[in-house]
């Protein structure tokens, strides 16, 4: 029977548009994580022993997630990323004009204009600056 207070929406992937655009079902989701014992085929009967590998479930984390954000949810678009590319552009540009040197001399651009360029604002709220810069 439908209950609608105990009602779950399907999860929502907060990347759909190729930035982090979450809806107001994105932080009711969670992953999970579910492991499974599988009997030891070398054993037989009650003798069975279960011994988790790490490095197999280290595997298929890592290529479960890489084709859920390459193929099925992609967090950068390729909309997005032409835009990347054309801001970067920009600022590089914008640089360049500013110390007068319109020849292709390397321009390096400080890591505060490079996060303003990455990140939309939703994303800056869950990765604030001083975050970034512990990772960078």
């Amino acid at each position: 029977e439908f209950d609608p207070e105990t009602y779950l929406p399907p999860a929502s992937s907060a990347w759909i548009s190729g930035s982090f655009s979450p809806d107001e079902n994105y932080r009711k989701t969670i992953t999970v994580f579910t492991c499974r014992r599988l009997p030891n085929p070398k054993q037989e009967g009650s003798n069975q022993t279960y011994a988790l590998d790490r490095q197999l479930v280290r595997e298929h984390i890592e290529s479960t997630c890489d084709k859920w954000y390459q193929t099925t949810s992609p967090m950068v678009t390729n909309e997005r990323e032409a835009t990347l590319r054309l801001d970067f552009q920009n600022a590089i540009l914008s640089q360049q004009r500013a110390e007068s040197s319109l020849k292709e001399e390397k321009v390096t651009l400080d890591l505060k204009t490079c996060y303003e360029l990455m990140f939309t604002e939703e994303e800056k709220q869950v990765l604030p600056f001083n975050y970034f810069i512990e990772d960078w």
